[in-house]
């Protein structure tokens, strides 16, 4: 039955205002599940606001908020069948279904402790991973695997680190202490970071594990037929891959047999140092995704030790690998203590190019009995090389034989001992930032802005401007956005900092030391071994830094900064990040949009949000008598307007004139409700357009911005809204297009009671889509005069204090902006937009969807971007200009949010822009099955991304896929977008040249799909779904890119868009 069937069923006529009954607890139940609902929405976009603002976060933080939701989801839940008289006790069944499988999403598996113990290296094999962790299962790789030279030695397993923690009584403690660590809070984490080490240096080593170790080593012994001294280094899971953890665990060395425990737990307790958890956090990893292994590894006593790069990391084209060395253990050079000797290798003829042969005041040598002792350096010693060339050259040849097996340049660490005899002793994945940029010997001058300082060597290349923040400073915990750390040494301890500081510079320390490669993990510009940076540069002084010409410039140089780029994010896909995903799938999605169908109901809630949304229409539906088991006790009466607002209202009193009953047909005129009537002279504003329907064009746009949610025929969604009224009081819970809005007023002659809050909130299309919605909402909002608060996709907007009359003409400002927003999901489509919009919104003119469609590109529907026709050397380009993103806000923008919301929100809307914006423009009439398709593309410009792509398979702007291309990046691409989520199908590395043409080409023949780049074939994928959908073109972030000759070949027919021809499609035969 429908509802206005229902409706229609009062046979009596009765006074709207009735007070007397049911109607009172019903009003109680209402109040409490708008309050639950509230709380319940503002819960799921802070969810939604920790997975898109790329900060660090731990899975303890999501639990909690999840429990918070969960407990609004189940009063809101509970208060609607109390509404209902007891009939929505199913839907607490539903979730508490939910909350079972949100149980296990949380948290990795817990450790293993079943499984060897302890495992010689020479049984590890390349599928050792899991087991041994990355370091000893790379080394063992050497050895086993490539006949390299390496010392003997075990590990003692990830397995062993699961039954350590269990026996010990700690897995649970540790689990609970981490739960709630924040990275922000330093203090309190370095206070927890200590307690947990103190617990595991404090537990004994489970005696079968102490036996095995011991074990162990004897036949370290027996083999070497003496006793032996070992290195105890991490092992961790995860180590030494695209995170390499350099510097951030304990190694110890020279340890002998009687020490062997002892040391075992400092590395494991190293796991839970503060730069340690920091670093985990920041890469996105739970303490369960990295178990602890420790590689025990006999000693070299050595003569030389160093660290070999197959790429120099300061110019990564250069076709030079680099090989720094000192005297003694490499410790010394790895930690960042040390100045080594360096050598430049051209790595086609393994010549050497280039050679600085260091000052090496001092060595670190192992001890007879163990220990270490930091040494002078015999002064005939001190200024010889510490290589020969013929061993610069043995190492130069090894690394290219670990990179072609390992298939990406090389970190390697080696030592060389007395009897000459080369060891290797480790290889990982070397971080690399590559520059389009040239490079230059120096850089020009800038008036005002004198060289502070000119040495050093590149450890990580980059501009960076802040004010210098000297390391030790007492004041560390207030270290200000954007610093610049500058230190005596590249001590790794400072890799704690990389998420707050924007570059280092240091007297001393190695571009091979642990805290360049975490710098350039992290994309944090880097000089060392200035030698003079802590004397000649002052704490808190203004200066632009250029790493890549090891250059300080005094104050900030506009000219430079403007190249910067913003700093690497790992959050990103990380394994935490993909499990907040997981969760987030059991929350977010809306499935329920129908009130009308079959599957609107508790069994056909798939999430949260459908719990939500279903109770939210059934709570309305049941406070204002419009359910089916509705009863008469609710007096309500529906407003019959000129506008296509569904509108019904209760009266608490004084809201609707006296006098009418349930026969009057209700009018605005007869509203007396104050905020009511200032709300409706907004949403009746003759400068709103209400009449007829969308435009086609439009309700195509639409289409393929609501994920399948409408169909082509049907017009701008709407629905029921509901208000509840009273002579000074108004509640107004109100839906426009997919946006939802609940307004609570009460204005009255005392300005001291006067309030006003709205809580706006829903939208289609992408998160940085409805990101850019709420800005000019915010904009609009803030200029009333009202504090604001954005989560995510949830803005709240409250104003109090204001007299009658300013509140009047508040209200009826924000009922035009209401009526306005019908179709703002179709207006906004970038950045500029909003200050256009918000001029015009002052100015009186509302007709958004129009306006933007002055500005279209001619052929495509655009539903993000600034999408636009060029002009090159006589011919036209379809160009997408994302140079406007990746800097941040606006700044009138950033001015207004905030002061507004604060830089949290800022946060979030810089990494959606550097992450998360996708512009896309859909081919109209491109719908294509089995189908040869194929576009030119340019990549021009950007900081970001220089990326341009082929979008195929389009069902909506949330599901689609695309072939890319990638400037900064030199690889070919495919990218599958299901729900908004891109998910990585295939990659393929291919030089990308900056201002080339390339000719992207998708073959598809159903699920088939084959990828070619100016017709050589590079990829070929099998899709779970076939790849039939519209066309359309594709960029990312704040590239600038240029598209040329689109074309779909099928069936004998070939459609191509062409730009010079306003966008329009040529149809020609073969």
């Amino acid at each position: 039955m429908k509802i206005l069937e229902l409706f229609s069923t009062k046979k009596s006529c009765r006074l709207l205002v009735n007070l007397e009954g049911d109607i009172v607890d019903k009003y109680k139940y209402f109040k409490e599940f708008l309050g639950q609902n509230y709380q319940a929405l503002n819960a799921l976009a802070e969810l939604e606001q920790i997975y898109y603002t790329g900060a660090p976060f731990s899975m303890g933080v999501v639990e909690k908020h999840c429990r918070e939701l969960l407990a609004c989801v189940r009063q809101l839940s509970r208060a609607l069948d109390g509404l209902g008289g007891g009939r929505y006790g199913e839907l607490i069944i539903v979730l508490d279904r939910l909350e079972r499988e949100l149980a296990p999403l949380y948290y990795p598996a817990p450790y293993c402790l079943t499984g060897d113990l302890v495992l010689p290296l020479s049984a590890l094999t390349p599928e050792s991973f899991p087991d041994a962790g990355g370091k000893a299962t790379h080394l063992a790789i050497l050895g086993n695997v490539l006949a390299l030279p390496i010392p003997p030695g075990f590990v003692v397993t990830a397995c062993a680190f699961g039954r350590f923690l269990e026996e010990a009584g700690l897995t649970q403690v540790m689990e609970a202490t981490l739960a709630g660590l924040s990275p922000e809070a330093v203090s309190d984490l370095e206070a927890k970071s200590q307690v947990l080490q103190e617990m595991i240096l404090r537990a004994p080593v489970p005696d079968a594990l102490a036996g095995k170790i011991l074990a162990a080593c004897d036949a370290l012994e027996a083999g070497t037929g003496s006793e032996v001294r070992l290195a105890m280094r991490s092992s961790a899971v995860g180590e030494d891959s695209q995170a390499s953890f350099a510097g951030q665990y304990q190694t110890s060395l020279n340890v002998t047999r009687e020490n062997i425990l002892t040391a075992y737990k400092e590395v494991v307790a190293s796991k839970y140092s503060p730069r340690a958890i920091l670093y985990r956090l920041r890469y996105g990893l739970d303490d369960r995704d990295t178990p602890m292994g420790v590689a025990g590894v006999v000693m070299v006593d050595s003569r030389t030790s160093g660290v070999l790069y197959t790429v120099d990391p300061a110019h990564p084209d250069s076709g030079f690998l680099k090989i720094s060395a000192l005297w003694g253990l490499g410790e010394h050079l790895v930690s960042g203590q040390a100045s080594p000797d360096e050598f430049l290798v051209e790595r086609q003829t393994l010549t050497i190019r280039d050679r600085h042969i260091g000052r090496k005041e001092q060595r670190l040598m192992n001890l007879p009995g163990g220990g270490l002792l930091l040494e002078e350096v015999p002064e005939a010693e001190k200024s010889q090389p510490s290589l020969s060339a013929d061993q610069v050259r043995r190492l130069a040849q090894a690394g290219l034989l670990l990179e072609d097996y390992f298939q990406t340049p090389q970190d390697v660490e080696w030592a060389i001992d007395g009897q000459g005899q080369l060891f290797f002793l480790q290889s990982r994945p070397l971080g690399l930032i590559r520059s389009k940029s040239p490079q230059t010997a120096a850089l020009p001058e800038f008036s005002g802005h004198p060289v502070r300082l000119a040495a050093g060597k590149t450890a990580s290349p980059g501009i960076a401007a802040g004010r210098v923040f000297m390391a030790g400073s007492p004041d560390s915990e207030v270290m200000p956005e954007e610093a610049i750390l500058v230190a005596k040494t590249a001590s790794p301890e400072h890799a704690s900092l990389m998420g707050r500081i924007s570059g280092i510079i240091t007297d001393v320390g190695s571009i091979t030391s642990h805290l360049a490669s975490v710098a350039r993990e992290f994309g944090v510009p880097a000089i060392f071994d200035t030698g003079k940076a802590t004397a000649v540069l002052a704490h808190g002084e203004p200066i632009t830094m250029v790493a890549d010409n090891a250059t300080v410039y005094q104050g900030r140089v506009p000219e430079l900064t403007a190249d910067t780029r913003p700093r690497r994010q790992h959050i990103a896909d990380s394994p935490m990040h993909r499990r907040l995903r997981a969760v987030l799938d059991k929350l977010s999605p809306l499935n329920l949009t129908d009130p009308q169908s079959p599957a609107f109901a508790p069994a056909g809630c798939r999430t949260i949000h459908d719990i939500i949304r279903f109770a939210h229409e059934r709570s309305m539906q049941e406070m204002f008598g419009l359910g089916a088991m509705a009863k008469d006790e609710v007096i309500s009466c529906k407003l019959t307007t000129h506008i296509p607002l569904s509108l019904h209202l209760i009266d608490l009193g004084g809201g609707i004139k006296p006098g009418l009953t349930t026969c009057h047909e209700i009018t605005p005129e007869h509203l007396e409700s104050i905020p009511m009537r200032a709300l409706w002279r907004g949403l009746a504003h003759p400068g709103i357009s209400w009449s007829g329907g969308i435009p086609v064009a439009a309700r195509d746009l639409l289409h393929l911005m609501t994920q399948g949610m409408m169909t082509r025929e049907s017009d701008l969604p709407g629905g029921d809204s509901f208000a509840i009224l009273s002579r000074e009081y108004a509640n107004l819970s109100a839906k426009f297009g997919y946006h939802y809005a609940n307004i609570d007023a009460l204005v009255g002659p005392n300005a001291d009671e006067n309030y006003f809050s709205l809580q706006f909130a829903g939208g289609v299309g992408s998160q940085y889509g409805r990101s850019l919605r709420l800005s000019f909402l915010g904009q609009v909002l803030g200029r009333l005069g009202c504090k604001l608060k954005v989560t995510g996709d949830l803005l709240e907007a409250s104003l109090t204090g204001y007299d009658l009359k300013s509140m009047e003409a508040t209200l009826e400002q924000v009922g035009r902006l209401l009526a306005a927003s019908r179709l703002l999901d179709m207006a906004i489509t970038g950045e500029g937009d909003v200050d256009r919009m918000v001029e015009a919104f002052f100015q009186g003119d509302y007709d958004f969807y129009h306006m933007a469609q002055e500005r279209a590109l001619p052929g495509f529907y655009t539903p993000m971007g600034d999408w636009q026709r060029v002009e090159e050397a006589g011919r036209s380009f379809i160009c997408q200009d994302g140079s406007s993103y990746g800097r941040g806000l606006s700044s009138g923008l950033a001015s207004l949010m905030g002061k507004m919301v604060g830089a949290k929100y800022q946060d979030f809307l810089d990494n959606l822009e550097a992450y998360y914006y996708f512009p896309l423009a859909v081919a109209k009439d491109s719908l294509a099955g089995d189908a040869n398709l194929r576009v030119r593309t340019k990549s021009v410009a950007g900081k970001i991304d220089q990326a341009g792509g082929l979008a195929f398979g389009i069902r909506d702007v949330a599901d689609y896929f695309v072939l890319r291309i990638n400037a900064l990046e030199d690889n070919f691409t495919l990218f599958e977008y299901v729900n908004n989520k891109r998910v990585q199908r295939a990659n393929i590395t291919h030089p990308i040249n900056t201002g080339q043409w390339y000719q992207i080409t998708a073959t598809i023949s159903g699920e088939v799909l084959k990828g070619s780049l100016d017709g050589e074939l590079l990829l070929e994928y099998q899709a779970e779904r076939p790849l039939h959908g519209f066309v359309g073109l594709w960029t990312k972030a704040d590239s600038v890119s240029y598209f040329d000759d689109l074309v779909i070949e099928a069936g004998g027919e070939r459609r191509r868009w062409d730009v010079g021809k306003n966008g329009s499609r040529i149809a020609t035969g073969d």
